[in-house]
């Protein structure tokens, strides 16, 4: 079996053009309903001003809204694997994951639960150990066996992640299934392939790096804006630079920047992970057949 990351990406890119309604006006319309509502309620106060009235409506709010952004990302994922097996899907799929709202919410429990007990089983020892070695050695050596054990987490953690990768995917073809068989077919569909699906999304680090390069230049600006403005009252000067920092027009701006960027990379990312999910769905371990990509002037191999 024969898998090419770079036709894999050249096909989601051809695909992504092909999309009607654009592909480009369905992210930006995600990102109006999951981003934007939250920056409309943050923007207004309406949380800061309901905690003086109400003081749970505040916590309400805030889980409404982290409810509601899983089942529009859920929705999201759907409309970009139908979108990879060109399907035309429109606007309305984004709303898909309301169709099954509660399947969907019980699964990223059950993936929530999953990864906390993995995260604890690494963590609860390592850091015991830690504790125990900083007593026994030099700090120079103990800070280099500190970073060492920070790069084990992290990689511990992206293979988790890899492992459960899957589960979306095959809940949206099997709306029936049991939350526990997606777990477990996601898990047989990962095995030996992690590090592969894992180069695939280190692939798009270099679009994540234009993104840090853009906040750190508005950040820079609104520090330096801040530096100019600053008052001499040395207490007035730090709450103006926190103030600036923390204001609605700042995370208006960053966000504003930012969209073009999204809205090219968003579904670019997902429809790449739909296709290789694709790719593992068609191509068991012991099928030697291949899966490829017929390009305007060009056969690609998969």
């Amino acid at each position: 079996m024969e898998y090419n990351r770079k036709a894999l990406k050249a096909l989601v890119r051809q695909r992504m053009w092909e999309q009607n309604p654009s592909t480009y006006l369905v992210s930006l319309v995600f990102l109006l309903l999951t981003t934007g509502l939250a920056a409309l309620i943050s923007v207004t106060n309406i949380t800061q001003v309901s905690v003086g009235v109400i003081p749970f409506l505040a916590l309400f709010v805030g889980i409404l809204l982290l409810l509601y952004r899983i089942v529009m990302s859920f929705g999201y994922e759907w409309w970009a694997l139908r979108a990879f097996r060109q399907e035309q899907p429109g606007y309305q799929t984004l709303m898909d994951g309301f169709s099954m709202v509660g399947r969907v919410l019980l699964l990223n429990l059950s993936l929530l639960v999953r990864y906390f007990g993995w995260c604890m089983l690494i963590l609860i020892p390592g850091t015991i150990l830690m504790a125990v070695i900083i007593v026994l050695l030099p700090v120079e050596l103990y800070i280099l066996l500190y970073l060492l054990y920070l790069v084990g987490v992290l990689a511990v953690i992206s293979w988790i992640l890899c492992r459960y990768a899957m589960i979306d995917y095959l809940l949206m073809d099997n709306h029936d299934k049991k939350i526990g068989a997606c777990f477990k077919e996601s898990i047989a569909m990962m095995n030996g392939w992690k590090w592969t699906y894992f180069k695939l999304q280190l692939s798009f680090l270099g679009w994540h790096m234009i993104n840090v390069v853009l906040v750190v230049i508005v950040l820079f600006c609104a520090v330096s804006y801040a530096v100019v403005t600053m008052p001499n009252n040395p207490y007035e000067a730090t709450y103006h630079i926190v103030n600036t920092l923390s204001s609605g027009w700042l995370n208006g701006l960053m966000m504003m920047i930012q969209v073009p960027l999204y809205v090219f990379l968003m579904p670019y990312m997902i429809m790449s992970t739909a296709g290789f999910y694709e790719f593992r769905k068609t191509h068991q371990p012991q099928a030697p057949a291949s899966y490829t990509y017929q390009g305007p002037n060009s056969k690609t191999t998969l």
